[in-house]
């Protein structure tokens, strides 16, 4: 079973009733909810996949990253898109960690399919203190 848009109680009062393989909520680099009160982690701890919906702010997402002077430094350094780099960071920060970016053209999802490739390693510090988040492990 799946759940959406929970917190850390909430996730364990169903884990009681049934087996939950995965939450998922808002979350993106530029949210000011930070760490999320620990459901991040905790799905982490506990082997269960998180889902970030809207990884880059919703509709409007695009529009903030593209202000971002950070995002966009590292963007243009990397030849990628700062929505790519927002996508690939979230992939660092665990294993149980599965962006759903939004798509409505083909050119989206390959676009957002090339962010597993980055290579982000020499900004991951960066990123971090720009969301105020640190990897799980």
């Amino acid at each position: 079973m799946g759940l959406s848009n929970v917190g850390v109680a909430e996730i364990e009062l169903a884990r009681s009733i049934v087996d939950v393989v995965s939450v998922q909520n808002r979350f993106n680099l530029l949210d000011g909810e930070r760490p999320l009160q620990g459901v991040i982690a905790h799905c982490h701890a506990e082997g269960m996949a998180y889902l970030p919906h809207s990884p880059v702010g919703g509709h409007h997402g695009h529009a903030r990253l593209a202000r971002h002077a950070g995002i966009g430094a590292i963007a243009q350094e990397l030849g990628a898109t700062p929505y790519q780099v927002v996508l690939a960071w979230l992939l660092t920060l665990s294993q149980v960690m599965i962006p759903i970016p939004g798509a409505s053209r083909v050119e989206s999802v390959q676009s957002s399919a090339a962010a597993a490739d980055l290579a982000l390693a020499p900004y991951l510090e960066r990123l971090n203190e720009m969301a105020g988040f640190a990897r799980l492990g």
